[in-house]
Order: structure tokens, then sequence, then C-alpha cells
């Protein structure tokens, strides 16, 4: 299975935010941001067979420009990729859906990071981190039925070098 993680884009700041931390939403530097680096992805061809995001608005946010962008796929909200989500239980959902080629999944720093080490090398605590900026998304393949499950990391890019891919012309 190939899982793309992607961290949610631009947000409200945190500290001057009047709303609370799980309905802080996109900034419209976020939104026009993670649309253009959507139209990056689209030339790399990505197209999930289902996005699970957080439950967070941020992230659903992020999840809804990721599945239009796309082509409209399917989303759902999956808990355990909240702050503070238990990478296992993702592996768990992921694992409920081995009949699809592919899924992104939409949270939080540093849950991604987490999350990509737990996927690669089977530990969070002393595996090394991935930067993962608001934007960024790292592409996997994850052999789910294995023993040991086997994971590697494709690619990994931020939402800088994704834009700058989305506004490339086609050749003629």
């Amino acid at each position: 299975m190939i899982v793309y993680l992607v961290r949610h884009a631009i947000a409200e700041d945190r500290k001057t935010s009047k709303k609370a931390d799980a309905e802080r939403p996109l900034t419209r530097d976020g939104i026009d941001r993670m649309k253009a680096a959507v139209r990056g992805l689209s030339v790399l061809g990505l197209a999930p067979d289902l996005v699970l995001t957080s439950p967070l608005r941020r992230a659903r946010e992020t999840a809804a420009i990721l599945a239009a962008g796309l082509g409209k796929i399917t989303l759902e909200h999956l808990s355990a990729l909240a702050p503070g989500g238990d990478p296992k239980a993702v592996l768990a959902a992921l694992r409920r859906r081995s009949e699809l080629r592919s899924i992104a999944l939409v949270g939080h720093q540093p849950g991604m990071s987490a999350l990509a080490a737990f996927l690669l090398v089977g530990a969070t605590g002393r595996a090394p981190s991935l930067l993962f900026k608001k934007g960024a998304v790292a592409c996997l393949t994850i052999e789910l039925g294995s023993r040991p499950r086997r994971a590697s990391l494709e690619w990994l890019l931020q939402p800088g070098a994704l834009r700058c891919l989305g506004s490339r012309r086609p050749d003629r």
C-alpha cells in the first residue's frame, strides 16, 4: 500500500486565535498555498483511494482541499490522527483498508513525524524525525501483511517544492 502523510496547511495562530484549538481554521494564505501544493501533487499523479483526516478543523479543511483537488476522493475522519494520537491505531486503520492501493493521512506535527518513524522503523522514541512543514507530504510504501512489517520512504516534499511543481506548464 502507498501511504501519503500530509501535514495540515497554515492555520490561524494558536496564540492569537479567538477559537478553541480544535476549531482553528486555515488562513486564506494557507488555503491558497495548499491548493497550489495539490496542483503539484496532481502533476506527480497522486490519486489516493481514500483520505483519512484528523477531526480538527485545520486538518479537515486541508483534507477537503486535497480530496477535491485530486479528483473528488472520499474523505473520512480518524481520531487517531488528532494530536497525541496512537500510531498503532493508525496502522490498524490502514490494515482494515488493506484492499486499497493508496491512502492519504492528514494530521499534525509532531504526530506526522512520529507516525512516519513508527511505520518505517517500528518505534517513535529514538527514531529519526522527519521535517514536515505545514503542507508537506511524504510518500511511504508499506507491506502491511509482511512480518515484520516493511516500509520505505519513497519521497518527502516540502510545500514550496510542491507549489513549484504545480506551477509548471505541461509540455506542448
